[in-house]
């Protein structure tokens, strides 16, 4: 198949093409093999407006007069396997990737232009990311259900970059993981109560950490532009549920619970007025309690 798109910012009409073939030897293994082809086009996400925001800084962003559309070329192929018995259900699949990408869009520094920080998104270099990825499923009747998945990647520049200004010679990708995991458990030992234990995992990664300002002795922040190896982190959570049948096609669910409960967070954030406000990394919050009641009508 394939797909026809017109852009306002794109010249001419873009054509993204893609083939899926599968084969099944048998009723328990499937065999994928994929293609396919995607744009980018010229933009910049809400992500690279807000994230300067709590410095105070005044940021101007334009798009680059030169820019032209992200393309991707992607080849992808997978084994499936299923296995189920009276109360047993088995699958697990094996996946390999790769992308291409040309003309990767990024944003690049300009000098200061009358006070104001100018924030070009230019035309950047070819890069490609490749890996493999791991998934299982497990479930018991309606007992115990466990799923979980693993992916190993690379996400390579095809030459060295200068993520932030004076510091050079990465091809990795800033705030990307190589390593990335989950897993889900849900036991329903009754019709109308759950429990649900669950984790993310995220490996290390390069975060860019912007020189700041302030007293040294109160203040914590870089005293010059470096590229930091942050550590990874795993967060686990909890969350507990019990329905209530109302009147006769509607339930009323109670549950609590806990979120990241080990408090996997960042520690180094940067303080005082001249801080990189940009300098975040991990998980969004750090541990916290819940309680809700949700009705299904």
């Amino acid at each position: 198949g394939g797909r026809l798109d017109k852009h306002s910012l794109v010249k001419s009409a873009i054509f993204s093409p893609r083939a899926n073939i599968r084969y099944n030897p048998n009723g328990k293994v499937n065999f994928r093999l994929s293609y396919s082809e995607g744009f980018r086009a010229p933009q910049y996400f809400d992500e690279d407006l807000h994230v300067d925001i709590a410095g105070g800084e005044h940021i101007v962003r334009v798009l680059s007069k030169d820019l032209q559309e992200e393309r991707s070329r992607s080849v992808s192929g997978s084994i499936d396997f299923y296995h189920t018995t009276d109360n047993l259900q088995l699958n697990a699949l094996a996946e390999g990737f790769f992308t291409h990408l040309k003309n990767k869009i990024t944003a690049i520094d300009d000098p200061e232009v009358e006070g104001q920080k100018l924030v070009v998104n230019a035309k950047g270099e070819n890069a490609k990311v490749y890996g493999i990825n791991l998934e299982g499923r497990m479930a018991y009747g309606r007992l115990l259900d466990l799923q979980l998945g693993v992916t190993f990647q690379k996400s390579l520049f095809d030459q060295a970059q200068e993520p932030i200004e004076g510091v050079g010679g990465y091809r990795e990708f800033m705030r990307t993981p190589d390593t990335y995991g989950y897993f889900v458990t849900t036991w329903k030992p009754a019709t109308r109560f759950s429990a649900t234990l669950s984790g993310n995992y995220t490996g290390r990664m390069y975060v860019p950490h912007v020189k700041g300002e302030g007293d040294p002795a109160k203040d914590r922040f870089a005293s010059e532009n470096k590229i930091e190896r942050v550590n990874s982190f795993f967060e686990l959570h909890t969350k507990l549920s019990y329905d209530i049948p109302v009147l006769e096609y509607s339930t009323l669910q109670l549950n609590a619970g806990v979120q990241n409960i080990f408090n996997a967070y960042q520690k180094d954030f940067d303080t005082g007025a001249g801080r990189a406000s940009d300098y975040i990394y991990g998980p969004s919050a750090p541990r916290s309690v819940f309680a809700g009641i949700k009705l299904t009508l």
